[in-house]
């Protein structure tokens, strides 16, 4: 993001200590901007990177819920084989 900050005039190449996006935006700005165009960009900005967010959090939960069961399936296959003692056995699939 911040290698394309400099199409963005209004986005700071260094954003504020605790944020990963900042935006400056002076009288300068407005006077040579179309207001209205400033603000639709702004939101417009915020929801796509709002969906993104929520997109990949989403990714993240179903990945999540796919290693669990394939974990738990393993991890009761080792269980139901040695049902007198715990084995717990990781493999490398690599």
């Amino acid at each position: 993001m911040t290698q394309r900050a400099e199409h963005f005039t209004i986005m700071r190449r260094k954003p504020i200590a605790g944020y990963d996006i900042s935006f400056l935006i002076t009288n300068f700005h407005m006077e040579q901007m179309y207001k209205h165009k400033l603000v639709d960009f702004i939101i417009n900005f915020m929801e796509e990177i709002d969906k993104e967010i929520s997109d990949l959090k989403l990714s993240v939960n179903t990945r999540q819920e796919y290693v669990l069961q394939n974990f738990s399936k393993d991890f009761n296959l080792l269980c139901s084989c040695h049902p007198s003692s715990l084995l717990i056995s990781f493999h490398d699939y690599s």
